[in-house]
């Protein structure tokens, strides 16, 4: 099983040169648990009715550049009768480029150091639910390897409206360490939100972006499902810290009590 690592923010996706081995992190899909996360994620099946989903693992012709505007197709999706969900790149600069051999969206930067944060990938998910019915999940994942992913700003607004939505829960699980040239680690990350006030034609947009360069996304998966009550509450799973801590708390407890009766008991036997 993967080392778990919970944070509240995401990591940067890239890859590295194309010398570099593949980045090859999970991503997750509905029939499958996900150890990272307290409670049932995916309450439904892929393809089931008010379900979509899309994933992309290849995001351009090896070698090509992804410009500003670039929407490459998702490998496999079901929108559920209705236009499926998209991804566009946004990058300011036009150096976004996938890897020979693997697909991968690798942003980079050799000739400009002092200007690290401009070299950065930038994309947006649209969402389309395709349901009318007022509960809705949207579960969005990316796998990334290299520098650090902007955690912080993934965020969801419904189109339309200028209000945005932090995830309920928002987990990343270490799936190895990244041979490639810049090293960092491979993670999955995985954001949640439950919402409310669906409609049939309601979209809703995910911004996501590293925070600068020699970042690779490997993957990026979204999945909805629309019902009629509110979903069940999930949580992360504790870090082992945590168990830690909570373990040290009950043990002092423990002794504690111990010692006040075994004093009680000496107490009584004088």
């Amino acid at each position: 099983m993967p080392r778990i690592v919970v944070s509240s923010a995401l990591l940067a996706p890239l890859f590295f040169l194309s010398t570099s081995p593949l980045l090859r992190a999970d991503v997750f899909v509905p029939g499958q648990s996900v150890p990272a996360v307290v409670g049932e994620v995916f309450t439904w099946s892929a393809g089931q009715a008010d379900s979509t989903f899309a994933d992309w693992d290849v995001f351009g012709t090896p070698g090509s550049f992804l410009f500003a505007g670039t929407s490459p197709a998702p490998g496999s999706s079901f929108s559920g009768g209705g236009s499926a969900s998209t991804l566009t790149f946004n990058n300011t600069q036009t150096i976004l480029s996938s890897i020979a051999n693997s697909g991968n969206a690798y942003a980079f930067n050799f000739a400009d150091p002092g200007n690290a944060s401009l070299y950065t990938l930038d994309a947006t998910a649209t969402i389309l639910p395709n349901s009318g019915q007022e509960f809705l999940r949207v579960v969005m994942q990316w796998s990334t390897g290299g520098s650090a992913f902007d955690t912080g700003g993934v965020a969801l607004n419904r189109v339309g409206e200028a209000t945005t939505v932090s995830p309920d829960l928002l987990v990343s699980m270490e799936q190895g360490d990244s041979a490639g040239s810049f090293g960092g680690t491979d993670l999955t990350h995985m954001a949640i939100w439950d919402l409310t006030g669906n409609t049939a034609a309601s979209e809703y947009a995910v911004d996501f972006a590293s925070v600068g360069n020699h970042m690779v996304l490997d993957a990026v998966r979204v999945d909805t499902f629309a019902q009629s009550s509110a979903f069940a509450a999930v949580t992360a799973v504790p870090e082992p810290s945590t168990f830690v801590a909570l373990g040290l708390i009950g043990g002092l407890g423990l002794a504690r009590r111990r010692r006040r009766v075994k004093r009680s008991g000496s107490a009584q036997s004088v």
